[in-house]
């Protein structure tokens, strides 16, 4: 009797997972680097002009130093519409820990977009153009797949989620990167 419960508590377990997964792919709605995204009070649109960059770092695998590539990735953001409340959020806070690139391997790196030439008024900055510079380091922390990590900004989607959607604005959305 208690291994049938144990079965059937491990069974629920992974059912609730692919179901949880599932939906999270199921609810993503793809849009086009360039096209406008709806998001709470914001309008916006991602940038098609990618800037990538390639330096060099070291780690060491045990037997000595190796040089290992580094990619730097800059996105850009236009905001399109800034309906924002004074003194509430600005564009950066409003996608806090709402916005990261992934690869195909599943290597997720969490962006931050910082405004370009912002003007303080009614208690927060305003910006027409956001910016979000990524280093994608295979040594760092959190790497799931090191060996397969994206080295091109083309080898990357960008996860934004929308923690308050309005009427007929999408929830996730996905952008693949040029």
């Amino acid at each position: 009797m208690m291994k049938r419960k144990v079965f059937m508590g491990d069974c629920s377990r992974i059912l609730l997972s692919v179901l949880f997964l599932v939906s999270c792919a199921a609810g993503r709605e793809n849009y086009k680097t360039d096209q406008r995204i709806d998001m709470g009070p914001y309008s916006f649109s991602v940038d098609r002009n990618i800037e990538e960059s390639e330096t060099r770092g070291s780690r060491f695998d045990g037997a000595g130093w190796v040089q290992v590539p580094i990619t730097e990735l800059r996105i850009r953001f236009h905001v399109l519409r800034d309906e924002a409340k004074p003194f509430t959020s600005d564009f950066n806070r409003f996608f806090l820990r709402s916005m990261a690139i992934e690869d195909a391997a599943g290597n997720r790196f969490p962006i931050s977009p910082v405004p370009v030439s912002p003007i303080y008024s009614a208690g927060r900055y305003h910006s027409d153009s956001y910016i979000a510079d990524i280093r994608l380091d295979p040594t760092m922390m959190g790497i799931r797949d090191s060996k397969h990590l994206g080295s091109h900004a083309r080898d990357f989607h960008l996860l934004i989620e929308n923690d308050d959607p309005q009427p007929g604005q999408p929830h996730r959305v996905s952008v693949q990167l040029q």
